[in-house]
């Protein structure tokens, strides 16, 4: 039996449009792992223009918030990009880490909800 993968889960989708649109706001962003990039990014260009469009409004409202609350030093770092996945809540983490902060953000790959944690360092 031939396994066939397949790329279409908008939740991989929704993860690279969050990666990739909030990597825009930084100075610079590098993804940690270029595997896990290309296969997020797979999933994502397999999806419907509407749903990336609809994707990718949800993302740029919540980082434009977010851009008014945090210091701006934060975005004018060059960045190093994480992503983990938390199994068993359905959610992605996506760290910016930074050399003077580190950047988290919590997705949550059902409600397509997002939450952020700044973390300073010493």
């Amino acid at each position: 039996m031939l396994f066939k993968p397949n790329f279409k889960d908008n939740q991989k989708g929704f993860e690279f449009a969050l990666y990739m649109m909030a990597s825009d706001y930084f100075a610079s962003a590098k993804c940690h792992s270029k595997a896990v990039e290309s296969k997020l990014s797979i999933c994502y260009h397999e999806e419907p223009q509407k749903l990336q469009y609809e994707q990718e409004d949800l993302v740029l409202s919540y980082m434009d918030r977010l851009v008014r609350i945090l210091p701006k030093e934060v975005f004018a770092e060059n960045v190093i990009v994480l992503m983990r996945k938390q199994y068993c809540s359905n959610r992605t983490q996506i760290t910016f880490k930074g050399e003077h902060f580190t950047l988290h953000l919590l997705c949550d790959n059902k409600t397509k909800q997002i939450a952020h944690k700044l973390t300073q360092h010493s």
